[in-house]
């Protein structure tokens, strides 16, 4: 399998899972396993990001270093109450309410 495989199933892989703002413990699951796998050492810092670090020679010395950033939710909404067809739901994230 190739490096756009592996990719595409890690992104299919991490957009599978629940993630929105503080509901993001899957993704965590997810990468940190991803991880391991890899045997890339990591830490979770106690706002529970996880922080990565893979040392090793770079191709060209001297050469930029590259730095990867993101994002384990998204804005969504949290169901509060239901009945029948109807139901109210709280916006979770920083997206405006404005917005719905």
């Amino acid at each position: 399998m190739g490096i756009a495989e592996r990719a595409l199933d890690a992104l299919l892989e991490l957009a599978s899972q629940p993630a929105t703002s503080y509901y993001e413990a899957a993704v965590s699951r997810t990468i940190r396993s991803f991880l391991r796998r890899a045997n890339i050492p990591f830490y979770v810092d106690p706002y529970g990001n996880v922080i990565a670090q893979r040392s090793g020679k770079r191709k060209s010395p001297g050469g930029p270093a590259m730095a990867l950033v993101a994002h384990m939710d998204h804005p969504g909404f949290e169901l509060t109450e239901s009945a029948q067809l109807k139901a109210k739901a709280r916006m979770l994230g920083r997206t405006s309410d404005a917005v719905y």
